[in-house]
C-alpha cells in the first residue's frame, strides 16, 4: 500500500520514537496502520523492529497476550532468563512483574516492539499493557501498538496516540492516482474517491475491480461499483448483520440510484419502521418521495451479493410497480430486464431532469447507463452537452469534462464546436484561466458549416477575456463574431450584449448598462449569467441601487445551490464595499462563505479576494496570509496579473489604515505596475491610497504627479467616488494652513447621498492634519465625527483606528500590554526588543518574512503604536514620542 498519503503521521511517529515514547496508532481497518509500520521497518534509524505474533482467536484465553509478549521478549534477549512461573495473584502484580522483567532487559541497540491489533487481546492483557506503556518510557526499548479506536475508557488512554483519520477527498484522489499512475482517468478516480470513504484499503480494492478501459474512462463506468470480500468484512464491522426483511429492502434500493417510496411500501408492510432504523444508522436517506442509499459502498456490496438472475427479477417487478409512480424509474428498470439502445435518448433526458433537481450522483448514473446502452456516444452529443452544462452549474467539473470529451467525438461540426465552447467555460469556471490553443481553434470549414456555433465560441472567449479585464483581446474576438451576427441564436445574442456591457463599464461608460437595466425591468433578462454581468457593470459605474435590484432578483429566481450562488453573494458584497456599506458587505461575505461550503463558486478568484478583504477589514492580517497565498497560487496558474494587482491594492489599503505608509507604498506601487493599461480608475480604486502613502512618506512631488494622472483618467471616466477622492488627495498635498482650508472646502462639497465611509476617510485625514499642526481640540472633534461615520458604515477597523487618537502617552506595565497579544506575537515583540531586524526574526522563529511583517502590523494595531521605536518605548513604560 502506498504511504504518501500518511507522510504527516509518519513524521509524528518518528518524532515520538526519537523522544523515547511508547505510541498507540489508532484507525479503522484499511486506514493504513500496517503500511505505516511497514514503512517504519524499512526506514533508517528505527533500530531493531520486533513483531509480537498475536492471533485474535487467543483473545478468550486469560493472560494470553502477556504470555506471548513475554515469550517474544525472552526470545529477543535470552540471556535475561525466563519469567517466573509462579502465577500472579492479580493484574497489578502481573503488571509489576512485567515491568520488572522489561526493565531488566539490557538492549545493545534501539529496539521497537510492534503489537498489531492490540485491542483484540484479552481484556486483562490490554489493561496491563496499557499500564506498562504509560509507565515505561525512555531507554532503548519502545513499544508501538495499533488499535481500531481509542476512547477515554480505553486501556490505552493516556499513551501518546497517532490517529489515522479518514482521508479527505483530495487525498483520496491523490492516492487513487498514485496506486495506478498514468492508468486512471479523472472520472474513474473521482468515482472511486467518492465511494472509498477515505479508506486506503477500500480505494485500492475498488480500483482492482475496474477493467482497464473503465479505469481510463473509455467506456461506461459501473454503478454500483464492484467490490470484494475485504470490503464486505469492513462493512460488517461497521454495520453488523441486517435481518432478512431489511436485507430484502436494501437489495431493492441497491438496484437504482433512486427508488419511489410508494411501490416499496406496497411490497414491504413494515417499511416505515425499517426505514427509521436505516436512516438513523446513516444507511438510507429520503428526498421528496424517493429513497436512496446514503452509503454508496454498502449499496455496492448489497448489489454484488445478488446473482444476475435475482437482479433481473427485481428489476422487472420494480418496472411494473413504478409505471405510475415515476416513469423515469420505470425506464431505468426496463433498461436492465429489456435493454434497448433506443432507451438511451430517454435516459439522457431523464438524467438532465434529475440533475436540474440537484441530484448529481443519480443524474450521473442515468448518463452512464445510457452510455452503456448506446453504441455511439457521438450520436447523443447534444444530450451529453446538456448533461455536462447541468453538471457544470452544480460544480461537478470532472464529469462535465467527461461528457464534453465524449461529445467532442461527434461527426457533426456544430456538435464539436458546441463541445469546445462548453469546455472553455468549464475550464474558466474551474481555474479562471483559458485552455491553451483555443484562440483561433476553428477552421474555415467549421465556420462555413456551423457559423452560429463558431460565433458563440468567439463570444465565450471574449467574455472570459473581459472577466479577466483583458479588454483588447475581448474586443478583437467580439469583432470577429460580429461578422456572422446574423447566425446567432437568442442566447448567443444575449451573451454578445453582456460582453459589450462589461467592456463598456470597464471604460467608465454606463449608457449600455442603463439601457440593459430597462430591459431587465421589462422582463427581458431571464438567464443568471447575463443578469450577473449586468449587475457587475452597474456596480462599476456606481449605479448601486440598480445593481442590488438585479442581484436580489436573480438570487431569488435561482434558489438551488449552484456555482452561481456564491458568486451572486460575492457580487452583492462587492457592490456594498464600493458603495461604502462595510457592515453589510461583511455580512454578505459570511453568506458567500456559507454558500461556498455547499457548492464551489464559479469565480473562486473573486471569492478569495473577498475573503482577504474581510479578514483585513476585521484586522485579522495573520489569518489573511493563508488566503493571500492561495490567491497568489490561483493567479499564477491562471496567469492573471490583474488579480495580483487587486490583492496588492487590498494589502496597501490595509497597511495604510494601520499607519504603515512605507509598507503600504510598496504594495500600491506594485498594483500600479500590474494595472498598466487599465483605463477606468474606478475598477481598481488604488490611486487615492497611493497618493496618500506618497504624501505620508514625504514624496510630495511624486504624489502630485500621481494626482494629475488620476484627474486625467477621471475626465475620461467620471465618478462621484473619484471626485471625493481627488478632493481628499488635493488637501493632503497642500501644506500648513492652506491644507486646512482645502479640507474644509472638501467637507462642504460632501452631499447627503455620498458614502459615509468616504466622508469618514476625509474627516480622518483632516483630523490627522489638524493634529500635526497642533490643533488638538479640533483634531479630536473631527476624529469623533469620523468615528461616527465609520460606525454608520459598519467599519470596525476604521472605528478602532480613529478612536485610538493621534498620540498615546499613557504607559502600562509590560505584562498588561503583552497580555493583549498572542503567543506568536509576543515572541516577535521580544525579538524586536533585542534589536533584530525582520529578516533575522523570520529566520529565528522559522516563519516567512511576510508573516513577521503581518504579526508586527497586528502588534502595532493592538498596542496603539506606529513604529518599532514607539513599540519599544511603550514596552519600556516610557512616553511614546510625538
Amino acid at each position: 500500500m502506498h504511504l504518501t498519503n500518511r507522510h504527516v503521521e509518519l513524521e509524528q511517529l518518528r518524532g515520538l520514537l526519537d523522544h523515547g515514547l511508547n505510541i498507540v496508532i489508532a484507525g479503522p481497518r484499511g486506514s493504513g496502520k500496517t503500511a505505516l509500520l511497514g514503512f517504519l521497518e524499512h526506514s533508517d534509524g528505527s533500530g531493531q523492529i520486533v513483531h509480537v505474533p498475536y492471533n485474535r482467536i487467543e483473545s478468550t484465553i486469560r493472560f494470553s497476550g502477556l504470555d506471548i509478549m513475554l515469550a517474544t521478549l525472552t526470545a529477543l534477549a535470552p540471556e535475561n532468563g525466563a519469567p517466573s512461573s509462579t502465577a500472579p495473584e492479580n493484574e497489578s502484580e502481573l503488571s509489576e512483574r512485567f515491568i520488572s522483567l522489561v526493565r531488566s532487559f539490557s538492549m545493545s541497540r534501539p529496539t521497537v516492539v510492534v503489537i498489531d491489533n492490540a485491542d483484540s487481546m484479552d481484556t486483562v492483557s490490554q489493561e496491563v499493557l496499557g499500564h506498562v506503556l504509560r509507565r515505561f518510557t525512555g531507554g532503548l526499548l519502545k513499544f508501538v501498538v495499533t488499535v481500531r479506536t481509542i476512547g477515554l475508557d480505553s486501556p490505552f488512554a493516556g499513551v501518546p496516540t497517532i490517529t489515522l483519520d479518514r482521508m479527505d477527498h483530495s487525498a483520496s484522489l491523490a492516492l487513487a492516482h498514485q496506486l495506478l499512475p498514468d492508468q486512471l482517468g479523472p472520472e474513474s478516480a473521482e468515482l472511486v474517491a467518492r465511494a472509498g470513504q477515505g479508506n486506503p484499503l477500500i480505494i485500492r480494492h475498488l480500483l482492482e475491480h475496474l477493467t482497464p478501459r473503465q479505469r481510463r474512462g473509455e467506456t461506461a463506468l459501473p454503478r454500483p461499483l464492484r467490490t470484494g470480500a475485504a470490503v464486505s468484512e469492513l462493512l460488517h464491522d461497521e454495520f453488523g448483520v441486517f435481518d432478512e426483511e431489511t436485507k430484502e429492502i436494501l437489495k431493492v434500493l441497491s438496484l437504482a440510484p433512486l427508488t419511489s417510496y410508494g411501490p416499496l411500501r406496497a411490497r414491504f408492510p413494515h417499511l416505515w419502521e425499517r426505514l427509521a432504523d436505516l436512516e438513523a444508522e446513516g444507511v438510507v436517506e429520503r428526498t421528496g418521495t424517493c429513497l436512496y442509499f446514503a452509503n454508496e459502498l454498502l449499496r455496492s456490496a448489497t448489489y454484488q451479493e445478488m446473482a444476475a438472475s435475482e437482479r433481473v427479477k427485481w428489476h422487472r417487478q420494480m418496472s411494473e410497480q413504478c409505471a405510475t409512480a415515476d416513469p423515469r424509474l420505470r425506464r431505468w428498470h426496463n433498461s436492465f430486464w429489456a435493454p434497448d439502445p433506443d432507451l438511451s435518448a430517454e435516459l439522457f433526458a431523464d438524467a438532465r431532469q434529475i440533475l436540474r433537481e440537484g441530484r448529481i450522483d443519480a443524474g450521473i448514473e442515468f448518463c452512464e447507463r445510457a452510455l452503456l446502452l448506446c453504441p455511439d456516444p457521438g450520436a447523443h452529443a447534444d444530450a451529453l452537452l446538456e448533461a455536462a452544462y447541468e453538471l457544470l452549474t452544480l460544480g461537478d467539473f470532472v464529469f462535465a469534462d467527461r461528457y464534453i470529451r465524449l461529445a467532442s467525438g461527434a461527426r457533426d461540426a456544430a456538435a464539436r464546436i458546441k463541445a469546445r465552447t462548453l469546455s472553455i467555460m468549464t475550464e474558466f469556471c474551474r481555474t479562471q484561466s483559458l485552455p491553451s490553443g483555443f484562440r483561433g481553434s476553428w477552421s474555415r470549414t467549421e465556420t462555413s458549416q456551423a457559423p452560429g456555433e463558431v460565433a458563440k465560441l468567439q463570444i465565450t472567449l471574449a467574455l472570459c477575456h473581459a472577466w479577466k479585464r483583458e479588454l483588447t483581446e475581448s474586443q478583437e474576438l467580439l469583432d470577429a463574431a460580429a461578422d456572422v451576427s446574423g447566425s446567432l441564436d437568442d442566447e448567443s445574442r444575449e451573451l454578445h450584449e453582456s460582453v459589450l456591457l462589461l467592456l463598456d463599464s470597464s471604460r467608465g461608460r454606463s449608457d449600455l448598462s442603463l439601457v440593459a437595466f430597462e430591459k431587465f425591468v421589462g422582463g427581458e433578462f431571464s438567464r443568471v449569467v447575463p443578469g450577473m454581468i449586468l449587475a457587475e457593470a452597474l456596480t462599476r459605474t456606481e449605479h448601486y441601487d440598480r445593481a442590488r435590484a438585479v442581484l436580489e432578483h436573480i438570487d431569488a429566481s435561482n434558489p438551488r445551490p449552484t456555482i452561481w450562488k456564491p458568486w451572486i453573494a460575492t457580487l452583492r458584497a462587492e457592490a456594498e464595499i464600493r458603495s461604502g456599506q462595510i457592515g453589510r458587505a461583511l455580512e454578505l461575505a459570511d453568506e458567500a462563505r456559507a454558500r461556498r461550503s455547499q457548492c464551489r463558486s464559479a469565480r473562486e478568484d473573486r471569492f478569495l479576494l473577498l475573503e482577504c478583504w474581510q479578514l483585513l477589514t476585521q484586522d485579522r492580517a495573520s489569518d489573511s496570509e493563508v488566503v493571500e497565498s492561495h490567491l497568489v497560487d490561483y493567479a499564477a496558474r491562471a496567469n492573471n496579473r490583474r488579480l495580483i494587482a487587486s490583492l496588492n491594492a487590498l494589502q496597501g489599503a490595509y497597511l495604510l489604515s494601520v499607519d504603515l505608509p512605507a509598507e503600504a507604498l510598496r504594495h500600491l506601487q506594485r498594483c500600479e505596475e500590474l494595472s498598466a493599461g487599465e483605463s477606468n480608475p474606478n475598477v481598481q480604486r488604488h490611486e487615492p491610497d497611493l497618493i496618500e502613502a506618497l504624501v505620508r512618506v514625504g514624496r510630495r512631488e511624486h504624489a502630485a504627479v500621481a494626482l494629475q494622472r488620476f484627474e486625467k483618467r477621471l475626465e475620461r471616466c467620471p465618478s462621484r467616488w473619484g471626485e471625493l477622492a481627488v478632493d481628499r488627495c488635493a488637501a493632503l498635498l497642500m501644506m500648513g494652513e492652506r491644507s486646512l482650508e482645502q479640507f474644509q472646502r472638501a467637507v462642504r462639497k460632501c452631499g447627503l447621498n455620498d458614502s459615509s465611509f468616504d466622508k469618514a476617510r476625509l474627516l480622518a485625514c483632516f483630523a490627522r492634519r489638524l493634529g500635526e499642526l497642533g490643533y488638538r481640540a479640533q483634531a479630536d472633534e473631527q476624529s469623533k465625527m469620523a468615528e461616527i461615520l465609520f460606525g454608520e458604515a459598519g467599519s470596525p477597523r476604521a472605528v478602532t483606528a480613529v478612536a485610538r487618537g493621534p498620540v498615546e502617552t499613557k504607559s502600562t506595565a509590560d505584562d498588561q500590554l503583552l497580555a493583549q497579544l498572542t503567543e506568536e506575537e509576543q515572541a516577535i515583540v521580544e525579538l524586536v526588543r533585542t534589536g533584530l531586524k525582520n529578516r533575522d526574526i523570520a529566520r529565528r522563529v522559522f516563519v516567512s518574512l511576510r508573516t513577521v511583517e503581518l504579526r508586527l502590523t497586528s502588534v502595532y494595531r493592538k498596542l496603539g503604536v506606529g513604529s518599532r521605536t514607539e513599540l519599544v518605548a511603550r514596552l519600556s513604560s516610557q512616553p511614546t514620542p510625538a
